[in-house]
């Protein structure tokens, strides 16, 4: 249950097998989200071995008292000896953190953005692809500084984010929200991708005639 519920670590972007099933959700990819399951399961089943094992060797009484005290000890340097190499471990310098949100695009764009920065400088560049919540996660992480850059869209930054209603013409949204994330967050919006990834609504000929719809947009 415990190996299982770690899975969840994946939707704030900790890592994990539970990558793998979310990512596999997300992206409508059976194979992936059976190959995350199966991990997990093999995994916590191990995990359960071990832990009988464990079990059996402190409750019986054949084994002395110091003998149980040596293999606690040895299992709790283990532990420490494991957490703290998870803490000490240094953050490359010279490394980019990119996260993306669970999106098929937004995997595109950040492999993308680690190719270009790579080729063209010498940064190397880790990704965390998939980071559960999106922006809800990504942002606050970015704050924080745990995250250098990601890909994000005006429309949520400027709704989600900044909490604003009315949405101005393109031009202002961006200028406003370059002025609005360094002054409230102080992190830069680099620019923008060159294309319009918004909304539209499509019906049949049909629907339209019925309903008198027209077209918005060309």
């Amino acid at each position: 249950m415990t190996i299982a519920l770690a899975g969840i670590a994946s939707f704030i972007g900790a890592g994990g097998l539970g990558v793998a099933i979310y990512r596999g959700i997300t992206t409508n990819n059976l194979t992936m989200t059976l190959a995350g399951s199966l991990a997990v399961a093999v995994l916590a089943f191990v995990f359960d071995i071990l832990m009988n094992i464990l079990e059996s060797f402190f409750t019986k009484r054949k084994h002395s008292r110091k003998q149980k005290r040596a293999v606690a000890v040895v299992l709790l340097c283990i532990l420490l000896a494991g957490c703290t190499t998870m803490l000490t471990i240094p953050s490359k310098k010279d490394t980019i953190h990119i996260a993306t949100k669970p999106m098929t695009e937004e995997f595109i764009i950040g492999e993308m953005l680690k190719q270009l920065i790579e080729d063209r400088t010498d940064l190397s560049v880790e990704i965390t692809k998939g980071v559960g919540g999106g922006t809800s996660n990504i942002h606050p992480a970015m704050v924080k500084g745990d995250f250098d850059m990601y890909p994000e869209y005006t429309g949520t930054s400027w709704s989600f984010v900044l909490k604003k209603k009315e949405i101005p013409e393109h031009d202002i949204l961006y200028k406003e929200l370059v002025r609005e994330y360094k002054q409230q967050y102080h992190l830069e919006w680099t620019g923008l991708y060159g294309f319009n990834n918004t909304y539209g609504i499509a019906v049949t000929k049909e629907t339209a005639q019925r309903y008198h719809l027209k077209i918005i947009v060309r």
